[in-house]
Formats: C-alpha cells, sequence, structure tokens
C-alpha cells in the first residue's frame, strides 16, 4: 500500500509541476457543461465537469506530448481531435490544437493523402476563431506542399506533392467558400475583409505568387498591378528600415517587368527562378522563342544541375516553337490540373 501511495503521490507532483506551461490552454472559465462534448462524457465522466477537471486535461496534454515524441502520429491526431471538443469555449486552446494539427502534424505525414487528413482538420479548427484567417493564409503560403516564401519549383518531387496537396485544397474551398479557386487565389479570398498590417502583408505575398503562376499558366495575369500595388503600399509603410523597405521595392519591380516579358535589371537571385518560369510561360503560350531563350539562360544561371528538369522542359518547348509540328507537344506543370 505505501509503494501505491508513493506512486500517486508521485503522479499528483508530476502533473501539478507539469501545470504552469499549460495554464493558458487549461485555464477554462467559465466552465462549460460538457455533455455537448461528443464522446467527451464517455471519457471520465462527471470527473470532466467535476474538481477533477484541470488534473485530467493536463493528463491529455502530456499523453499527447509523449504519443507525438513517440512517433504515434495517428493516437496523437485522436487525441487532439478529442481536446478540442473539450475547448467549446476557449479559443486560445482551440487555436493551437488547429495550429498544431495543420502545420506541426501535417510534416510528418508520410503520404499527401494523410497530411491532408491532418491539416484539413486543422485548417477546420482555425477558420472560425477570430485570427484563424491569418493562420489558414499562412497554411496556404507555407505549407500546402512548397513554402512559397522560400521557392516554389514547378518540377520534380515537391511539385508531385504539391499537386496532390493543391487538388484537395480546391475541394476545400468549394465547401467552405462556395468557389472553386487555385492555392494563392484561395489565400486572398481567405483573407477577404481583413484589415492590419500583417495581413496586409500576407495578401501582398499571396498576390505576388498568384501573380507569377499565372504568368506561367496563362502566359498572362490578371493580378500583376494589383500585386505590384500592394508591395509598393507595404514597402510604403515601412520607410524607417530601409533594408525591409528596399525588398518589398525589388518585389515589386521584378513582378512588374517579369509580366511585360521582360527580365528585371540587377535581377535579385531570389527571383531568377519565378521570372524564368514566367518567361517560359510567355514563351510557350505566345509562341515566342526569345522568351524560351531569357529563361533557359536564367536557370542555367541559377544553376543547370539543379534545375535541369525545369532546363529540359524550356529545351523542348523551344524547338517545338522553333520546329513546329514536328514533334508531340511537350508537357506544362499544370496538365491534368483543374
Amino acid at each position: 500500500m505505501r509503494r501505491v501511495a508513493a506512486a500517486c503521490a508521485l503522479l499528483v507532483l508530476a502533473l501539478a509541476l507539469a501545470q504552469p506551461a499549460r495554464d493558458a490552454l487549461v485555464t477554462d472559465s467559465p466552465r462549460t457543461p460538457l455533455a455537448s462534448a461528443a464522446g467527451a462524457e464517455g471519457l471520465a465522466g462527471s470527473v470532466l465537469a467535476g474538481s477533477f477537471r484541470p488534473l485530467l486535461l493536463t493528463y491529455l496534454w502530456l499523453r499527447g506530448d509523449v504519443l507525438y515524441g513517440e512517433g504515434r502520429d495517428e493516437e496523437c491526431f485522436e487525441l487532439y481531435r478529442l481536446l478540442h471538443r473539450l475547448y467549446p469555449g476557449n479559443e486560445r486552446a482551440r487555436e493551437f490544437l488547429g495550429w498544431f494539427l495543420a502545420f506541426n502534424l501535417r510534416r510528418k505525414a508520410p503520404d499527401p493523402a494523410l497530411g491532408w487528413e491532418w491539416a484539413e482538420a486543422g485548417l477546420d479548427m482555425l477558420l472560425p476563431l477570430p485570427d484563424g484567417p491569418s493562420v489558414v493564409a499562412d497554411w496556404i503560403r507555407k505549407q500546402c506542399g512548397q513554402n512559397s516564401m522560400a521557392l516554389v519549383r514547378y518540377a520534380g518531387p515537391e511539385w508531385e506533392d504539391e499537386r496532390a496537396y493543391r487538388e484537395r485544397l480546391r475541394e476545400f474551398g468549394v465547401v467552405r467558400f462556395g468557389e472553386e479557386l487555385s492555392r494563392f487565389a484561395l489565400g486572398v479570398r481567405v483573407l477577404e475583409g481583413r484589415g492590419g498590417f500583417r495581413d496586409e502583408v500576407r495578401r501582398a505575398m499571396l498576390l505576388r505568387s498568384l501573380a507569377y503562376e499565372e504568368l506561367l499558366r496563362y502566359g498572362e495575369t490578371a493580378h500583376a498591378k494589383e500585386a505590384v500595388e500592394a508591395l509598393h503600399g507595404i514597402a510604403g509603410q515601412i520607410e524607417d528600415d530601409e533594408a525591409l523597405t528596399a525588398y518589398f521595392d525589388r518585389l515589386a519591380r521584378s513582378l512588374d517587368t517579369a509580366a511585360a516579358g521582360r527580365i528585371p535589371e540587377a535581377l535579385p537571385e531570389t527571383e531568377a527562378y519565378p521570372v524564368a518560369m514566367a518567361l517560359l510561360g510567355r514563351g510557350v503560350h505566345e509562341r515566342d522563342a526569345e522568351a524560351l531563350a531569357k529563361a533557359e539562360a536564367l536557370l542555367g544561371s541559377l544553376g543547370a544541375d539543379d534545375f535541369r528538369e525545369e532546363i529540359d522542359l524550356v529545351r523542348r518547348w523551344r524547338a517545338d516553337v522553333e520546329s513546329p509540328g514536328g514533334q508531340v507537344r511537350p508537357p506544362l506543370p499544370f496538365d491534368g490540373m483543374r
């Protein structure tokens, strides 16, 4: 009996010591009856509505950490969904849970199908919250396949994974917003009606990605002017930070010049890839061999080995444009996508 009592005392002590780290999440005042939390009452009955509720919730948080650390991700997913039902009135807890599923757990998924299942649950948790749309827009920018803040490649395994996520994201937009939108267009839609500097930055960067992608896909863009204005607008709000102001102005100039079919002067290396792919789109849709030659040169300057697939694609299109009718139409990154 002494050993059992000692073990119980140690458990209670461990939970008490862990409590401060979870205070913001387990403090759920005023307490709401949990009978309506589907399935929750079967977990511990009246314990969840009584004085032991904080102790049990703390245990569930700790259990989630253990499952995540041990790589038992599907069990972790189910536990976090349960926790979400146990916090009907705690927006901070629900935001954390949604963020964790959409960002952290999604990255551990072995394939896009499972990754999307986990991410979609998190996105649904986030959307109704006051700051949820901003987080969802961040997910669309950074997690729907590749991180558009770094580099979106339109070739290779990264692009194949992203294609799978995009198809599911398009369906997500239809169900939640009644519109069938591409990845970056949906991000702009999610932010519709929201103000504040941070959301303006999100919107400007989403518009930039959308415009470049339209140039690649269609050879023209309906959003370049709007994106350029948004980027310059951000620069105008941070004039006291010369480096950041110059950065957003460079993004705006590069996009504006690429939309006109030219290579920007003093092109930053970080902008060379999207500009090259924009020139590929123009060259394909306008049958412009010169634009394709510029795209090939830009990609070669970034590293012939690193971007071999894109360079080979540009060369195939150059051959098609220069000798029409002599070969099967080369592919494009968006073939087979809606």
